[in-house]
């Protein structure tokens, strides 16, 4: 598999003395090591003079015209990876993941990195009891345990961080209308080098539609990055879920 270049539906153009082409960057399921083959005849050009690739979901892009090679990093600071606000109900009575985000395998690619993830929702007029649980991968970062939580407003909170490529340290924390209902330390164990499942998993055991979930976002952070600038993307790292990136060519 190869970087997958798409250009755009009226993607050239005329700028002075050189053509502009434009378009969109797919990556796929692993990262070359040196960087991904990129030269002036992926964009239909004899020569490249300067290529703009676009930062997009805390990736950012330097093009090598010596090798013909497009490097990848990640950049420092937080930036958000999922964000989902179409609310959802379980559509049974048995434990279901109502929201989940597949984190790409090596996105926390060193030590120090991590995400945040955030739920929230309601809960339905009734006195059954509902189970709220925030999973990363196999392993339940938090859970609110069954209790009778009859319309009451809920929110989920945890920070899971990378302390080596099997093993992450993990806080989570939960609230039913202001009242603290979990505080929970754990670790996931697991393997980052694959892809992670992060779910929001709700059980209303005597009725359908118990527990709504609202809100449901993934934000990655980079304690390295943001000390010591961007952080190189690792060969083999899977970037099949990097597609629609922009970019703008310059050339002959």
């Amino acid at each position: 598999m190869a970087l997958t270049v798409t250009i755009g539906s009226s993607g050239y153009h005329t700028a002075g003395d050189q053509n502009r082409v434009s378009g969109t960057l797919a990556f796929d399921s692993s990262y070359a090591s040196g960087g991904e083959a990129l030269t002036a005849a992926h964009f239909g050009l004899q020569m490249i003079d300067h290529l703009d690739v676009l930062p997009k979901s805390g990736f950012m892009f330097e093009h090598n015209k010596t090798s013909g090679t497009l490097v990848v990093s990640r950049g420092g600071g937080n930036y958000m990876l999922n964000v989902d606000t179409t609310a959802a109900t379980q559509a049974t009575t048995s434990a279901v993941d109502t929201k989940t985000y597949s984190l790409p395998a090596g996105t926390l690619s060193a030590n120090g990195m991590g995400v945040k993830v955030r739920a929230w929702g309601t809960t339905a007029a009734t006195a059954n009891a509902k189970t709220i649980a925030l999973k990363f991968g196999s392993s339940t970062v938090l859970t609110t345990g069954a209790l009778l939580a009859n319309a009451l407003d809920w929110e989920m909170e945890a920070v899971v961080i990378r302390t080596a490529a099997a093993t992450q340290e993990a806080y989570g924390r939960g609230q039913f209308s202001g009242a603290v209902i979990q505080v929970n330390e754990s670790e996931p164990n697991q393997d980052l080098t694959a892809a992670v499942s992060i779910a929001i998993n709700v059980t209303s055991a005597t009725a359908t539609g118990g527990v709504s979930v609202e809100g449901f976002t993934v934000e990655a952070f980079d304690a390295q990055g943001a000390s010591s600038g961007a952080v190189p993307v690792t060969a083999g790292t899977n970037l099949s879920a990097l597609t629609g990136v922009p970019f703008h060519a310059y050339g002959v």
